[in-house]
């Protein structure tokens, strides 16, 4: 008894101040901690969200300007065959195909007509509808001349009329994919920027808010950093294999192209198709089909370089960047692809057998534009799958 009484008034004897500082430590600490989080996940998930807006507005905006550059080739092409050709029915299939691309294309510009956001985008896209409506009535007073007499007469009004103002409008096109372009890095940059503000601003809470604020505060910043990762790579990787998806191939292309016009170095872009995919999906259903793609992504990225590009264009399309490759390469290149692909592929617990068609293309023997390649090798493509399926 006399024991405890000697413990009370020991107690007793404890300012009645210490309790109070220590409680307002407390929750001045947790009230710097709380705010640290709080402004730091709000103040960063804007950031993301922000950044995250931005790329796939851009994404959007980069496929519609792909979408008229193709639209254009297509329209000159249609164009020329109907100046090589005689037949009335060929002539008015071509005619066809020439009104489909003009609409494509008039549905692409009016889509990022829409979707402009800055001034330049405005001011380039204004100068494309300018150039387009001066173009119009030429090419179609050269086309009705096209379907009304014959063609071949008026080879020189395409060339040397409709086909400049149309280079005009495609040169506008890709100054509008280098402005985009421009404004994703600088996008990125701009979240890199305020993720160092915020880090600093976080720190400097931390070190007010003691040692528990501190790593909350890395905690946070770490969370954030892989967030804005994630979301870099998810823009230009394909989220069911994790291999590059077609921007990135596109991108990592025409770096190949660059390096190969200044220092002469080869390279090949393989596209490759499974055959018989539909039917696993069919029979096996989606879940299948997906394990069966993530295996033929490891299949392929382990029997290539680790230098050369494997990328997933959607579906079951796959294509290939080798650099640095001679064409006597390439059907050595294919036979390797295909025995790596025959094995038989165990997914869930089930056996599937799939084989492939490729199609290729090899620098510098078939041009320097990048969209014209990918069309060269996925025609070569298509055609070694007709011929498989005969």
């Amino acid at each position: 008894m006399k024991n405890e009484i000697r413990k009370i008034k020991i107690v007793d004897k404890l300012p009645f101040n210490v309790g109070v500082r220590i409680g307002i430590g407390v929750v001045v600490t947790v009230a710097l901690m709380l705010a640290l989080t709080i402004a730091g996940i709000n103040y960063m998930s804007h950031v993301n969200l922000r950044m995250k807006g931005i790329v796939e507005n851009n994404n959007v905006k980069m496929e519609m300007a792909h979408a008229m550059q193709n639209a254009l080739r297509e329209r000159a092409l249609n164009m020329y065959i109907m100046t090589i050709v005689e037949d009335d029915f060929l002539k008015d299939d071509e005619y066809q195909r020439f009104n489909i691309s003009g609409t494509q294309y008039y549905i692409a510009r009016k889509t990022l007509e829409g979707l402009a956001s800055s001034v330049e985008e405005k001011e380039i896209l204004s100068r494309i509808g300018g150039l387009t409506r001066n173009a119009q009535h030429e090419v179609e007073a050269v086309v009705e001349l096209l379907l009304k007499g014959s063609a071949r007469n008026h080879y020189d009004a395409i060339r040397n009329r409709v086909m400049p103002r149309q280079k005009l409008i495609n040169d506008q096109v890709v100054e509008l994919l280098a402005l985009l372009k421009t404004q994703t890095a600088a996008a990125v940059s701009e979240a890199e920027s305020s993720y160092q503000y915020a880090r600093k601003l976080m720190f400097i809470l931390g070190m007010l808010a003691s040692v528990l604020v501190i790593v909350i505060a890395v905690f946070v910043s770490r969370k954030v950093s892989k967030q804005a990762h994630e979301l870099e790579h998810r823009a230009f990787h394909d989220e069911l294999t994790g291999l590059p998806n077609r921007v990135l191939f596109l991108d990592r292309l025409g770096h190949a192209i660059a390096r190969s016009l200044r220092k002469g170095t080869p390279f090949v872009v393989i596209l490759l198709d499974l055959d018989r995919f539909k039917e696993v999906n069919d029979t096996l259903g989606h879940i299948v089909g997906d394990l069966l793609l993530q295996e033929v992504s490891r299949r392929l990225t382990g029997a290539l370089r680790g230098s050369d590009t494997v990328a997933r264009f959607g579906g079951d399309e796959f294509a290939i960047l080798m650099e640095q490759s001679d064409i006597q390469h390439v059907p050595g290149i294919a036979e390797k692809l295909l025995k790596v692909l025959d094995r038989p592929f165990k997914v869930a617990e089930q056996l599937v057998d799939v084989n492939a068609s490729f199609g290729s293309v090899y620098f510098p023997d078939h041009g320097d534009d990048s969209v014209a390649r990918l069309q060269k090798a996925g025609l070569a493509m298509y055609a070694a799958k007709r011929s498989h399926s005969g």
